[in-house]
């Protein structure tokens, strides 16, 4: 029997455990966003808003970002 996972939850955990997952995710939105594709952007970043607090953890103690800025940034320029 196969198991199966919800993809949140799957995403939950590596933002918890990998900061550099967080980068990634967060550089595609931007990436996105300067192609034009808004919607797709702002989809990619809604699952992310919901999950600030653990980013904020996560990016504490991975390369130095901190979420807050990113995603001010992100909502200033793109209006996301």
């Amino acid at each position: 029997m196969t198991l199966t996972r919800d993809a949140r939850d799957s995403i939950m955990e590596r933002v918890q455990r990998d900061p550099a997952f967080v980068s990634a995710l967060l550089q595609e939105v931007e990436v996105l966003a300067l192609n034009g594709e808004l919607e797709l952007a702002t989809k990619l970043l809604e699952p992310l808003t919901a999950f600030r607090a653990t980013i904020q953890a996560g990016t504490n103690s991975g390369p130095g970002l901190d979420a807050e800025l990113v995603f001010a940034r992100l909502e200033r320029k793109y209006g996301l």
